[in-house]
């Protein structure tokens, strides 16, 4: 049970911008997410600067709560201008919810 390997998935938020939601239609704070997962050991858990094993990223909005996994933020953040803020808060465990929506981009 100590060496079995563990997943662990991880979520930070990186940045936000106001803009209406493709979902609600409402104009709210559309965050930004990355969404990355790790491994480890009973004697060694995962921690979220361990080596990555997939990676996405994701769009969700403060509204609705409506959430899609986007390409790299520096693939289209540029086109959004000063409005987008590029955020650094501390990675949490990721929520389960939009863990759902993050699997298959990471497999």
């Amino acid at each position: 049970m100590l060496m079995s390997e563990e997943l662990r998935i991880w979520e930070q938020r990186i940045g936000a911008w106001v803009a209406q939601c493709q979902g609600c239609r409402r104009e709210a704070w559309q965050l930004t997410f990355r969404v990355w997962r790790t491994k480890g050991t009973g004697m060694s858990p995962p921690t979220p600067y361990g080596v990555v094993y997939g990676e996405c990223h994701q769009v969700r909005c403060s509204g609705c709560g409506a959430g899609t996994n986007v390409g790299h933020p520096a693939q289209w953040a540029p086109a959004i201008g000063p409005a987008y803020t590029n955020e650094s808060y501390p990675p949490v465990y990721g929520t389960p919810q939009y863990v759902t929506i993050a699997f298959p981009a990471m497999r």
